[in-house]
């Protein structure tokens, strides 16, 4: 994306004349149906998770994750998902953006059919689905078993089998069959089921587990036959199990117990690498030739998100590591790495670790406070001019203990800073960072060893904090039922000033005093951000909230998680909200984000350089706003530049674009631009600042014209003039 920054030139930007009317031409040029823009929630990382499915893609050569039960801190599960991750060995599952998908289910069925390369799921009666070589989910078919726990795929006879607990089912492809058999296996009333296909032996292995001791079937496409093997897994669980195909052995996972199977009897082995665990996936991954299993919880129940492989006598851990669930940590971003931290925390007990998320991932940063304990509530801030974190109090989990101590971090290291007196312990604070005055406000808390929640300011300076008196002031915390002032200030870059949600009322710092800003609506109880992209206050909350205008507007989205505490950010680089809920990773922005990007290379070096056009910060092409950016650098004489708008980067007047104009008189300059519209910029000490008021329309909207200059310059070559690099920018919707 071109360079963002507040360039030379006139202070107040110029608007063509006749834009308005040029830009109702290109809307002509561009137009095509289109749905009203909307705002929504999507999850970006795989968290923890009980009951999936899993199996192995051959088309996609990749193991296939779907639905199951997200997981928040505490123990509580969300409703189940319809979701479809992947994972090819890279270190991490990756969600797939589907045309189709099956209904959000905590359970179900699933196998591999190799013949067909296709896997098979099954939800119950009317919900058979399948996915294909072409990558989505098709229903299939109605009817089938009324509940399989389990499918398993035979590839000698080329059928997945399943059990219900009365019928035994076989589908071919096409279609669900019932199998008559003289012998039964125990029901799902009586025990629950695990089935996989023993290769090595030609048969199918099901494993029935109830009150009583387990139960060993095999079946060979005519009848059930109980074996009776002279060791039986043991202990309470849910079986799971998955072929190896490396060892040509069953895996059994078993709470906190290992089993395979050879044919004749079970083998215990070491599984204490990977824990107790119940309700986890487990599925072959050809790729890499090793059996995989993901996710689950234990008796507390702690939820799990990790990936773990068998060895054969353990279990090994796969991917990057993740954060624990956690609740109330905080979060901050980190412009100069371009990455969301996220601090402390807490599940019961407090964590005291630094976790960056940036381009998808995870990565546990080195180092943490040493001595602190585990804390949440904390206050945080980035101080841009000197590229740190400053990290100040917080409450130890469990325990009543508040903290008084200033950490510094760099980005590698922590240094900590002697306790100002008269500061106090506290926890539940605001914190926040001006940029124009090089101050790092905080605001409230509570010390739950002292005067309890205050209404006092602080400011540090880089060295040292300092009380400020000032003669207003919001009311302290909390704002309701465990509504601290923790993630509830915020640097409003448009009114340059510090704001606090205090309840449902917006107060504004300047610097030397508190004043309350007049809105209205209700905002939630919850966390305060500003979006520098679009350039408005947004809260948080179910549904999340906006300030347009003076007025707190609810969005709609059509998922959005409950959040859990002052865990979210706004990364200023990708202009979308991040938020850690558990160890969910959601993102929160427009649906179609307003966008300018570089088009190739094209323009041709004047007597003051190559020009290029950089964007004005937070004046993207948005509907209904006004696109602002500069051409730059001009010669100095230069008053006035012609800013050309195009519908297609391919095409000119029938000519194929970009269109070398050396025969022109203006040698080494590519036009990329179609050129539909042609409006006049004034220029002023070597830089033209540009105002283009896009209308509110919605055929503009997704809508990419490519943008290019035309300068003046006399002594440059034969036409007297250059072309500046082009961008191509897409029109987003707020």
């Amino acid at each position: 994306m071109p360079t963002t920054r507040s360039p030379a030139g006139p202070s107040r930007p110029h608007a063509p004349s006749g834009l308005v009317h040029g830009l109702g031409a290109l809307a002509i040029a561009l137009a095509c149906a289109t749905s009203p823009a909307q705002t929504s929630w999507q999850r970006t990382n795989l968290g923890s998770r009980t009951d999936a499915v899993m199996s192995w893609d051959p088309a996609g050569n990749r193991v296939l994750l779907f639905g199951g039960l997200d997981v928040l801190p505490g123990g509580s599960s969300s409703s189940p998902t319809d979701e479809t991750w992947v994972w090819d060995g890279s270190g991490d599952w990756t969600r797939l953006t589907l045309t189709h998908s099956p209904p959000a289910v905590g359970s179900g069925a699933m196998a591999t059919d190799t013949a067909r390369n296709t896997i098979l799921l099954h939800l119950g009666p009317g919900a058979t689905w399948e996915w294909g070589p072409q990558g989505d989910w098709f229903l299939r078919q109605a009817g089938g078993p009324a509940r399989a726990q389990a499918i398993a795929y035979d590839a000698n006879r080329r059928a997945s089998v399943a059990f219900d607990g009365t019928a035994t089912w076989e589908w071919d492809g096409t279609l669900w069959r019932s199998i008559n058999t003289a012998n039964t296996p125990p029901s799902p009333l009586q025990a629950a089921h695990a089935l996989a296909f023993d290769a090595a032996r030609g048969e199918v292995l099901l494993l029935a587990k109830g009150l009583g001791a387990a139960e060993t079937w095999t079946y060979d496409g005519v009848d059930w036959t109980q074996r009776n093997p002279a060791t039986v897994p043991s202990g309470s669980f849910t079986p799971v199990m998955g072929y190896d195909a490396t060892r040509q052995r069953v895996v059994l996972r078993a709470a906190t117990r290992t089993w395979t199977w050879d044919g004749r009897d079970w083998t215990l082995a070491d599984a204490s690498q990977s824990g107790t665990r119940i309700g986890h996936s487990m599925a072959w991954d050809d790729r890499a030739g090793e059996l995989l299993l993901f996710g689950g919880e234990d008796s507390l129940p702690q939820r799990f998100n990790d990936t773990y492989a068998w060895t054969g006598s353990g279990w090994i851990g796969r991917g990057a590591p993740n954060p624990d669930p956690r609740s109330d940590a905080a979060a901050v971003y980190d412009p100069r790495h371009r990455r969301t931290l996220f601090l402390g925390g807490s599940n019961t007990f407090g964590f005291n670790d630094v976790w960056a998320w940036s381009d998808g991932r995870w990565q546990q940063l080195p180092g943490v406070p040493p001595g602190r304990l585990g804390r949440s509530l904390l206050g945080v801030a980035y101080d841009t001019a000197r590229n740190e974190v400053i990290l100040f109090g917080g409450t130890e989990s469990p325990g009543p203990g508040g903290d008084d101590s200033t950490w510094i971090f760099d980005g590698s290291t922590w240094r900590s800073v002697a306790p100002v007196a008269g500061m106090g312990e506290r926890f539940g604070h605001g914190m926040t960072y001006d940029p124009i005055r090089d101050r790092t406000v905080l605001f409230g808390g509570n010390d739950p060893l002292g005067v309890g929640w205050n209404d006092q300011t602080w400011e540090w300076d880089g060295t040292t904090w300092t009380q400020r008196l000032p003669s207003n002031r919001p009311p302290p915390p909390p704002y309701g039922f465990g509504v601290t002032a923790s993630g509830r200030m915020t640097w409003d870059a448009d009114r340059q000033r510090i704001v606090l949600l205090a309840g449902n009322a917006l107060w504004e710092w300047d610097g030397t005093d508190w004043s309350q800003r007049a809105t209205s609506g209700t905002p939630p109880a919850g966390t305060l951000h500003f979006d520098t992209h679009r350039r408005r206050l947004m809260v948080v909350g179910t549904p999340i909230h906006e300030l347009v205008g003076n007025t707190w507007t609810p969005r709609s989205s059509t998922r959005a998680p409950i959040p859990e505490g002052p865990c979210a950010a706004f990364d200023e680089a990708r202009g979308r909200l991040v938020l850690l809920n558990g160890d969910q990773v959601w993102d929160y922005g427009p649906d179609v984000p307003a966008d300018v990007r570089p088009l190739g290379p094209g323009g041709c070096a004047g007597s003051a350089g190559p020009a290029g056009l950089e964007v004005v910060p937070g004046r993207g092409p948005w509907l209904g706003d006004t696109f602002e950016f500069t051409v730059l650098p001009l010669p100095m004489s230069t008053q006035s530049v012609v800013v050309l708008l195009g519908a297609s980067p391919s095409s000119w007047g029938g000519l194929p674009l970009p269109v070398d104009l050396g025969l022109a008189g203006m040698p080494g300059c590519l036009l990329r631009s179609s050129s539909d519209v042609a409006l006049t910029a004034p220029a002023a000490q070597g830089a033209a600042r540009v105002a283009l008021p896009i209308p509110n329309d919605p055929v503009l909207l997704g809508r990419r014209p490519v943008v290019q200059a035309l300068v003046p310059d006399p002594v440059v070559n034969p036409l007297g003039a250059i072309l500046s690099d082009a961008v191509r920018a897409t029109l987003g919707a707020k």
